[in-house]
C-alpha cells in the first residue's frame, strides 16, 4: 500500500462520532464500557465490553505489523509506540502519510478501536454504502486481529439515544 485516498461519506464521519460520543457517555456511569449486542454465540449472548482509559476509542487506527522496527499495533497501542515518536499522553494516531514519510506502510486502516489497557480490544468498521471486503478481512486475520465486527451507518444515525443493545452487522473475526 503505497497510497491511502480518503473519499468517506459524511454518513461515515458522523456514524463514528456518534460511536465515540456513545462510549463517551457510557464512560461516566463507570469504569468500564459495555454494550449488550445482538451477537449470539453458541446460543449465548455476546457482549463487548472494556476498560475505558486514556485513549478512549480511536479513529482511524493503522494496523501495522513491522518486525525490523518492532512495531505490531494489533497488540499494543500504536499511539505510544516510542519508535514513532509516540506520547502517550496526546493520543494522537498517526496518519497514512505520517507512517509513510516513516517508511511503515499500514496493512489497513480500522475505523473505530478502543483501547483497553495499552491495547486494542475491538476493531469496529462502519459500513455505510460497501461491507468491509473479504480481502480486507483476510489481511487483518492474518496480521492477527480478533474481535473485528461491522456496525451499519444508518443503524447508529437512527438512535435517539445510547442504545441498550449493540445491533452488529457482522461478526468478522
Amino acid at each position: 500500500m503505497n497510497s491511502f485516498k480518503e473519499c468517506e461519506s459524511y454518513k461515515h464521519k458522523s456514524a463514528k462520532k456518534v460511536f465515540i460520543d456513545w462510549c463517551e457517555k457510557k464512560k461516566y456511569d463507570g469504569e468500564y464500557i459495555n454494550f449488550n449486542t445482538n451477537f449470539t454465540q453458541d446460543g449465548n449472548p455476546v457482549d463487548i465490553s472494556w476498560r475505558s482509559n486514556w485513549a478512549g476509542v480511536v479513529e482511524e487506527y493503522p494496523i501495522v505489523i513491522d518486525e525490523k522496527k518492532r512495531i505490531n499495533s494489533v497488540n499494543s497501542n500504536i499511539m505510544e509506540d516510542h519508535l514513532l515518536g509516540g506520547d502517550a499522553q496526546e493520543c494522537v494516531v498517526p496518519t497514512f502519510e505520517q507512517l509513510k514519510k516513516k517508511g511503515i506502510y499500514p496493512i489497513a486502516i480500522v475505523d473505530l478501536v478502543p483501547i483497553h489497557k495499552g491495547s486494542p480490544s475491538y476493531f469496529i468498521e462502519i459500513c455505510h454504502k460497501n461491507p468491509v471486503s473479504s480481502e480486507k478481512v483476510k489481511k487483518l486475520e492474518e496480521a492477527g486481529v480478533v474481535n473485528l465486527i461491522e456496525i451499519d451507518a444508518d443503524w447508529i444515525l437512527n438512535q435517539v439515544n445510547v442504545p441498550d443493545k449493540l445491533n452488529i452487522k457482522r461478526w468478522l473475526i
